[in-house]
């Protein structure tokens, strides 16, 4: 048996390569290439936060025919092509070559020709600004050359990125603002009838963001969602990861670890690695190792994992208020412990982790059956007035995608990451 590290079979936050499952059931890659392949439609890609869309695209689409673009990167729509140009290293431009000899070079000399050249981004940038390039010198002939460029840069990169078959991937659209998404759309719009290969990465319900950029969108995208994974398909990454370390679990034991990544593959991913870090298993065995884990070292193995603690935190101090002290309350399994609303919220969707949709009766129970009293309190009505103000907290924190949000008396938990941390973090 071949001995790799555990740090190349379990890697949560960069690309699996040892234990990537291609989902073959969903035919994901397929619907990709089919789409682009027909040409004429941006591929928008949809998908619950970390469900591997990213991985999915950098996996159907090779390197070297793909141009990868991030919100972050969009410091300004208007200048796209630099940014476009900037990850391609090295663009096209027409050049014209004037030959001139080194006796006459102020003489007018006609064009010789026009050929395509690929020049790197700086040298455009010079051009662009009405920097002279340096002449060249041909000691041979005893010729200059002076090189000029004539082109509109975005028109000459999109038909360059069609001849060459690239993909543009605009990764996680749904960060840029509305003025910026319907001005990146609109100049998307020519390249696509021209058949440019487009993809678009959001998440769920956010489709309407692209058509309704530009009005006329409507019928030119093709939505591909990425569906939640099977606890077949997370399955996999342990059972084939920990083959490859010559590790062995029971199906018990495989099954708490799927049970408990919120059918999300990088948080499964990171429970592996947790586990090779608290067992010390940093490479392949030479025998195979039965490995056990009782519920005390699970306990260990989540409480150990940690993304949104910051968020929580917040959360759980609420909002500054005037006036008098939050009210109290003592735990029914702890009466020495007291804990606010806030507190006791974050302990009962603690309970309720495992639910993406909660009804806010559903929650007032589960904070009644940790609070002490005998009077009904919390009431439902303070319950659910700080639950909106911690929603008020959560969008304050990430806008576009908050961990948590309420309407229509439900709750509603969408962050795999947001609803593990809450599972355990008060696990004892």
């Amino acid at each position: 048996m071949d001995i790799v590290k555990s740090s190349d079979v379990f890697t949560p936050g960069t690309d699996p390569g040892a234990t990537y499952n291609d989902r073959a059931k969903q035919q994901l890659d397929k619907k990709i290439n089919n789409t682009l392949k027909i040409g004429g439609k941006i591929v928008i890609l949809t998908g619950q936060t970390k469900v591997g869309k990213t991985v999915l695209v950098r996996k159907v689409i090779p390197d070297s025919q793909r141009i990868e673009i991030q919100s972050g990167d969009i410091k300004d729509v208007s200048n796209i092509e630099e940014l476009i140009a900037k990850k391609l290293g090295e663009i096209p431009v027409e050049k014209k070559a004037r030959q001139v000899t080194q006796k006459s070079m102020k003489d007018s000399i006609t064009v010789d020709g026009e050929l395509e050249a690929k020049v790197s981004f700086w040298n455009f940038v010079k051009s662009k600004v009405g920097i002279k390039s340096q002449i060249s010198l041909d000691e041979k002939k005893g010729n200059a050359y002076i090189e000029t460029f004539e082109d509109d840069l975005y028109d000459r990169l999109m038909e360059y990125i069609i001849k060459n078959d690239y993909v543009l991937i605009f990764d996680d659209f749904h960060y840029l603002s509305k003025t910026e998404q319907k001005e990146l759309i609109h100049r998307l719009k020519n390249p696509l009838s021209q058949k440019a290969k487009i993809i678009i990465v959001l998440i769920p319900n956010r489709k309407e963001d692209v058509i309704a950029a530009e009005k006329d969108m409507q019928g030119r995208t093709k939505e591909i969602k990425v569906p939640q994974w099977t606890k077949e398909e997370l399955s996999y990454i342990p059972k084939s990861g920990f083959r490859k370390l010559n590790i062995e679990f029971s199906d018990n034991e495989l099954n708490k670890i799927v049970e408990n990544s919120f059918s999300n593959p990088y948080l499964i991913q990171d429970i592996c690695s947790e586990i090779c870090l608290k067992f010390e298993i940093f490479e392949t065995r030479q025998e195979t190792t039965h490995v056990e884990l009782n519920d005390q070292q699970m306990r260990e193995v989540f409480s150990g994992i940690d993304h949104t603690s910051s968020l929580i935190d917040d959360i759980e101090r609420g909002k500054t208020t005037k006036g008098s002290k939050r009210k109290q309350f003592s735990l029914k399994n702890d009466p020495n412990s007291k804990l606010d609303t806030y507190e006791l919220i974050i302990r009962a969707l603690g309970k309720l982790a495992h639910k993406n949709v909660i009804e806010a009766s559903e929650l007032v129970d589960a904070v009644h059956e940790l609070a002490l009293n005998d009077k009904g309190e919390p009431r439902k009505s303070d319950i659910v007035g700080t639950l909106g103000r911690m929603v008020e907290i959560a969008r304050k924190k990430d806008p576009k995608d908050p961990a948590i949000d309420y309407e229509d008396n439900r709750l509603k938990m969408y962050d795999p990451f947001f609803s593990f941390d809450i599972r355990w973090r008060n696990q004892e």
